[in-house]
């Protein structure tokens, strides 16, 4: 089962390059060798949250060969992505755009991190104790988690400032359940990846922009030109899960090295 991760696209109305970079990906998706089951969009999709900006969105994503499966980030309106999106899932939360998608070899659960006009998110006592009723009605599913605000500090002190209230409680649930394979985020505008309560959490790069990750300024931010990036989460019961990301386009020529028999002069 592949499912790949789209964040951040922050589709505008008066940026063209917004709605040009999520094309991009989304022809890079209709591209893979091998179509995926899904594709989740971990928040940011709309710049300012109006209903035209998700209209342009749904417009570009209607390309896709597979369905797409989204959650709200900070620029998002939680009601007008519901919305644009419609019902998606089983057992959604009335209050938050909280589902899961139970139809393949991996559950994946969203969760809904956002707090109305505000750019840090949360996880309440409502959205946890949902979430932790997921997970133990099948405590045997591999499951994947995605989110939009990631559950760990960065590093970078002005992301951190505005990141997920509530983590510690939420990692006490997820180190409840073993079947959690990962739990995957954006809002960083980054790739990050680390251990994270006897699991594996990780970021995604923003399709719209990419933030250096600079440690020696932890105090600044800056944005860095960069090519689309889309990462590819592959699930197999033997081989457990995988994840690649990709930036198509920046590499050389193709130069095949094994034919399937014996490795070629290279």
């Amino acid at each position: 089962m592949i499912v790949v991760q789209l964040t951040d696209p922050h589709v505008s109305e008066s940026s063209s390059a917004s709605r040009e970079r999520l094309a991009a990906a989304v022809a890079h998706v209709a591209a893979l060798p091998v179509a995926p089951a899904a594709v989740l969009l971990t928040g940011d999709v709309a710049d300012h949250g109006t209903p035209r900006e998700y209209a342009l969105a749904r417009e570009i994503l209607a390309a896709l060969p597979c369905p797409v499966y989204a959650i709200p980030g900070n620029h998002d309106e939680r009601e007008a992505l519901r919305a644009a999106f419609g019902a998606q899932g089983a057992h959604a939360m009335t209050d938050f755009v909280q589902y899961t998608i139970d139809d393949g070899p991996l559950r994946l659960v969203a969760l809904d991190t956002t707090v109305p006009r505000a750019a840090g998110g949360t996880m309440c006592a409502a959205r946890l104790a949902w979430l932790e009723t997921r997970l133990a009605e099948a405590p045997a599913r591999p499951t994947l988690l995605f989110m939009h605000h990631p559950p760990f500090a960065t590093g970078l002190d002005v992301l951190d400032a505005i990141g997920l209230e509530g983590a510690e409680r939420f990692g006490a649930i997820v180190a409840r359940h073993a079947q959690v394979e990962a739990i995957v985020a954006g809002h960083v505008h980054c790739a990050l990846v680390r251990r994270f309560h006897g699991t594996v959490a990780s970021t995604a790069t923003g399709i719209s922009s990419r933030i250096e990750f600079d440690l020696s300024r932890p105090g600044r931010v800056a944005l860095v030109d960069s090519p689309v990036e889309l990462v590819v989460h592959a699930w197999d019961a033997t081989l457990g899960l995988r994840s690649h990301a990709w930036a198509p386009g920046t590499t050389g020529p193709r130069r095949e090295i094994h034919d399937g028999a014996r490795w070629l002069p290279h």
